[in-house]
């Protein structure tokens, strides 16, 4: 179950390109066979922020592969970027 979090908090932050140095957070809890995800993407001064979440079933500790996990943090990158996280990244570099 834990490898599943892991996997789905990976994925969140390579979908933005994320690092030690970034200020994204992503927490992933196992309830059962589901997964459940919350990022948090924050500008600089703290001030702004996007913040994401989402559950999905992920098969449980035997019986999944870890695709459900990678998708739902995958996805979750998606939507904190069409939420304006795209911007709060780019001010940054």
């Amino acid at each position: 179950a834990t490898w599943a979090a892991v996997r789905a908090e990976r994925a969140f932050l390579a979908g933005l390109g994320g690092g030690c140095a970034v200020p994204i957070a992503a927490y992933a809890q196992v309830e059962g066979t589901r997964l459940r995800l919350r990022g948090r993407i924050v500008s600089v001064d703290g001030r702004t922020q996007v913040e994401v979440s989402g559950m999905t079933d992920y098969g449980g500790q035997f019986a999944s592969d870890g695709k459900a996990a990678h998708a739902l943090g995958a996805d979750l990158a998606r939507q904190a970027l069409d939420q304006g996280a795209g911007a709060l990244l780019a001010a940054l570099e």
